[in-house]
């Protein structure tokens, strides 16, 4: 039985340390304003049987926002476009301001602040883990 709960306890470790290497690095980036900007219109299964041109399926998705928002911001004068690499839902439409964080020493390298890219989201696991582990190991160890 024990076995299990320091297995339990291994996996709220590894939350833990994920979170804080996330929390980390948020530490030295620095942030800026950037805009999201429209990409690409992704053409879904359902759009290859419907009548609709591409312009058409463009211009009904011309506000929708993206799942994997792209944007652009400057650092000292330089213009740098990205696609965020998490989905954010419900999004961003696009022109919305937003503040990008990046990199000093590599600007190319940027984020949108989401609960999951901070470490937060991690760490509130690790807390979960632990409190549950807590709990299991009190209600056994009192049958």
């Amino acid at each position: 039985m024990i076995v299990i709960f320091a297995i339990i306890f291994l996996i709220g470790l590894v939350f833990l340390f994920i979170g804080m290497k996330q929390r980390l690095r948020w530490t030295g980036l620095k942030a800026t304003e950037g805009v999201i900007v429209k990409r690409e219109t992704d053409i879904n299964f359902s759009d290859l049987f419907s009548n609709l041109t591409k312009e058409e399926i463009q211009e009904q998705q011309a506000d929708h926002p993206d799942e994997y928002p792209s944007f652009q911001y400057k650092v000292e004068g330089k213009s740098y476009e990205k696609r965020s690499m998490m989905s954010i839902k419900p999004g961003f439409k696009p022109g919305k301001k937003v503040t990008v964080y990046y990199d000093p020493l590599q600007p190319e390298k940027a984020y949108l602040k989401n609960i999951t890219v901070t470490g937060t989201l991690f760490l509130l696991g690790a807390i979960f883990v632990f409190v549950v582990d807590a709990l299991l190991y009190f209600i056994v160890s009192t049958i």
